[in-house]
């Protein structure tokens, strides 16, 4: 009997240290999971998400900053999370590293599709959307909202706004086929 009661408490101790370091909720079946990190860290069962027009692979991340949390970008050698933001890439310690499910749906001109997974929020309280679009050679990450008229990703120190983009997604009924995010570090 004892050692089933420290079991549980080991057990329990242990879902209590995890949980203080991942935050997830399941939306449709689809795993929505984020882990700290810090200085160009990448957490075990990250997705790749993007990459670099060498294919360096991109990885979405997300980070508090100036009252809101903003999705946007990481790779090791950035040392830190890059997000948009005032018309910069603003570099960004500690942040959060996607390692969920879902699917990238097109989308254009500010458009979110049904299902799109909350990824934060802007310093005005409304929700942010992880995006990702084609730019200089690569596919670059950022976020989206229906006010930016596109996605605003980063790429050498500057903000930019893209019309055509893709959305993450948990559910989708729309007609076109989707893609997955495919390859996970670890």
């Amino acid at each position: 009997m004892r050692k089933m009661i420290a079991l549980s408490l080991f057990l329990l101790t242990a879902i209590l240290i995890l949980s203080s370091t991942v935050s997830s909720q399941s939306l449709d079946s689809c795993p929505v999971q984020w882990v700290s990190a810090s200085y160009g860290g990448i957490p075990y069962g990250a997705v790749v998400c993007g990459h670099e027009s060498d294919g360096t692979p991109l990885y979405l991340a997300r980070a508090y900053y100036n009252g809101g949390l903003h999705p946007g970008k990481v790779r090791s050698e950035f040392g830190s999370a890059n997000i948009a933001y005032g018309d910069d890439e603003v570099k960004v310690n500690p942040y959060d590293v996607y390692c969920g499910g879902g699917m990238w749906v097109a989308a254009s001109g500010g458009a979110v599709p049904a299902g799109a997974v909350i990824c934060g929020y802007d310093t005005n309280g409304e929700p942010l959307y992880a995006a990702r679009a084609y730019y200089a050679g690569g596919l670059q990450i950022g976020k989206v909202r229906p006010a930016f008229g596109g996605a605003d990703i980063t790429y050498g120190g500057y903000e930019y706004t893209v019309n055509s983009y893709e959305v993450l997604c948990c559910a989708w009924d729309g007609p076109a086929y989707p893609s997955r995010p495919t390859m996970r570090v670890g």
